[in-house]
């Protein structure tokens, strides 16, 4: 009746019994009573010992079936059991109502020895903890990346789960993909894709494919936009598979306290604040479970995983560990001058092994130069001290106050100031990746916001070459140099700019180009495009609109689909523009005069248009956009979130530049 500790009924089998007293020593009555209540102060290691044979049982007479049909049919195993983590970066905030250690046990790195492929969920447009666990338990297993099966359980703001995201945005879905990416996702996977609209007459969750984890993606109206989206997502894939990740630090993941103290306990809530601070600062990192600690090597002050070197580990709140031999990994590497960091609880408990010798170790461990300790929740400045003595010897951004001597100025930009080094959390960070391939630095960044942005660039050495790639056309720019000052560069992100390059020192008297500012073009006059549109939907006449809204509050209400604006621009002396479209719901394609300049999904929607499409006197300016399918699917239903931006939401701007 979910009373006490355990809140899910366990799976049983005639041999549960007897498993029960042969992992825990003890008669079932007791082994049972101490998954409900605290039975005294072995609690934490018969419930660990039970959760730990009940695990292994289930996985072997489940997935260890799977595997071998799977090898006897020469095929690979893949898939993702319930991740009490999937749209947070909480382990336990999913599911809650369920106790996941009666489901595989929360043991995310056992299972994943059963697969061929790792495979994880995510759940709507945030980033989360599912790719970098998914990226972290392969890695165990002498793989990398997984494969992310991305779905929507239901409209921003919507309170009807599994009603879907009918208003998804290719913008939205790409900045999704990109997150997920940098945190460990090899290949993206959308959830929807639909062989019917189902029925709209029909508004059961779940039955009518509508309202089934929408959007079915291949009935949005921004759909022939999408492999602009894909080949991209597939290019950036390959970019990272290049090279190998840095490692910085290794976030432990506390399976035995997970067992021994259930989903109430902190250790939920430390490892999502230290998997999000991580992620959203740049830090390289993985989870790493005690299996891989007792397989590493120390050396030099580092946790050595193969071709992977820690300087930091991570302990969030962890009360329970294996045993005396685990805890003593621990104090060796922080004796050898690895930097190890505990927040909230400090382990008291072993699964095997009395509380008193691993008091004996910790004492150990804290008297540790290098071991430093957060009794209480940490703060972004908390972890900030905390890891004050991991040492940047890679290539990594820094967001820094304009005009801050302390940190040695800004980069010109456009004058928006950045909150010292955290992420501007109005903009969105700016995510960071960083790899190293045979001879280079790779670094990804991704401004996740609406907003040009700048930062540093930080190089490990001192005049510095970039060789930019360039994803959404696979080109590559030849190396040039970088500017800035000594081993700072300045970048500058466009909205929701992409930004893939590899770095190096300058390699002997190699003549390369000289670093220069970025050139705007000499712009002439600014134009605000407001007056004289028409807009033309499907099946109707031409209607006058305004651009200063979408076409939802101009008697479209319910229409969701492709709208033609049409306008004429009257032009003097013609010598090259640029259209930029300030507010897009959802893609847009350009055409002037007939000629198209280009098809966007996402922003900056920014066109160019050369001085041979352009004619003196009138010229024509069609504008189609593909809007979401919410106002179709949604308008009228129990799940309607009120008329959904579409079209145009702000008066496109020309841009004509003077003669070069």
């Amino acid at each position: 009746e979910q009373f006490g500790n355990l809140r899910s009924s366990l799976p049983f089998w005639d041999g549960l019994p007897a498993l029960a007293e042969e992992a825990t020593g003890a008669p079932l009555a007791r082994a049972l009573l101490a998954l409900l209540v605290d039975v005294g102060p072995g609690t934490a290691s018969l419930r660990a010992s039970f959760y730990d044979a009940f695990t292994e049982r289930m996985c072997t007479q489940y997935l260890g079936t799977l595997r071998a049909w799977a090898e006897l049919h020469g095929i690979a195993l893949s898939g993702h059991e319930v991740l009490g983590h999937v749209g947070s970066w909480n382990p336990g905030a999913s599911f809650s109502s369920w106790d996941l250690r009666t489901n595989f046990g929360l043991d995310h790195f056992r299972v994943d020895g059963y697969r061929h492929i790792t495979g994880v969920d995510a759940q709507d447009c945030v980033a989360q903890l599912s790719t970098k666990l998914g990226d972290s338990v392969a890695r165990s297993h002498g793989r990398s990346g997984c494969i992310v099966e991305q779905y929507m359980l239901t409209e921003p703001g919507g309170e009807s789960a599994f009603a879907g995201h009918w208003g998804l945005s290719l913008e939205e879905l790409r900045a999704q993909a990109i997150r997920l990416h940098l945190l460990g996702a090899r290949q993206f996977l959308f959830h929807g894709f639909y062989q019917t609209d189902g029925n709209g007459d029909d508004f059961t969750r779940l039955r009518n494919p509508r309202f089934d984890f929408a959007p079915g993606i291949n009935f949005e109206p921004w759909w022939s936009y999408h492999r602009q989206f894909a080949d991209e997502s597939g290019r950036l894939s390959v970019f990272l598979d290049g090279a190998a990740p840095i490692c910085e630090v290794a976030l432990f993941y506390p399976l035995r306290t997970a067992w021994a103290e259930g989903a109430g306990h902190s250790w939920g809530q430390h490892l999502a604040f230290w998997a999000q601070y991580l992620a959203e600062h740049g830090f390289g990192y993985h989870l790493v479970d005690e299996a891989e600690l007792q397989a590493a090597e120390i050396v030099d002050g580092q946790l050595v995983l193969g071709d992977r070197r820690y300087r930091s580990l991570v302990l969030p709140s962890v009360t329970t560990l294996r045993d005396e031999q685990h805890a003593r990994v621990l104090a060796t590497f922080a004796a050898a001058g690895g930097h190890l960091v505990a927040t909230g609880d400090i382990p008291r408990a072993l699964q095997t092994g009395s509380a008193s010798a691993l008091a004996g170790v910790w004492e150990a461990v804290s008297g540790s130069e290098r071991y430093r300790h957060l009794s209480r929740a940490p703060t972004a400045d908390d972890a900030c001290d905390l890891l004050a003595g991991i040492r940047r010897t890679h290539p990594h951004i820094e967001l820094v106050a304009v005009g801050d001597q302390r940190a040695g100025g800004a980069p010109e930009g456009d004058g928006e100031p950045n909150a010292g080094t955290e992420p501007d959390a109005a903009a969105g960070p700016i995510w960071q990746w960083i790899g190293q391939d045979e001879d280079a630095w790779r670094v990804v960044l991704f401004n996740d916001s609406r907003r040009t942005r700048t930062a540093w660039l930080v190089l490990p050495f001192e005049h510095g070459v970039a060789e930019r790639w360039l994803p959404e056309d696979g080109d590559r720019l030849p190396w040039a140099r970088l500017g800035g000052q000594g081993r700072r560069a300045p970048v500058k992100l466009r909205p929701m700019e992409l930004c893939c390059f590899r770095v190096r020192p300058v390699r002997g008297s190699e003549e390369l180009a000289p670093a220069g500012a970025e050139e705007s073009p000499s712009v002439e006059s600014v134009t605000v495009l407001e007056h004289g549109w028409t807009l033309e939907l499907p099946d109707a006449a031409p209607t006058p609109v305004a651009v200063d809204r979408g076409w939802e509050q101009q008697g479209f209400s319910r229409f969701s689909g492709v709208g033609r604006y049409r306008t004429t621009v009257e032009l003097e002396r013609p010598f090259g523009a640029t259209l930029v479209l300030p507010a897009v719901h959802c893609a847009a394609e350009v055409r002037w005069n007939g000629t198209s300049l280009g098809r966007r999904g996402w922003s900056p929607y920014e066109f160019t248009v050369p001085e041979s499409v352009l004619v003196e006197g009138d010229n024509e300016v069609e504008v189609s956009v593909a809007s979401s399918a919410a106002n179709r699917y949604f308008g009228g239903t129990p799940f309607d979130p009120g008329p959904v931006p579409s079209g145009l939401a702000a008066p496109p701007v020309l841009h004509l530049r003077r003669p070069s």
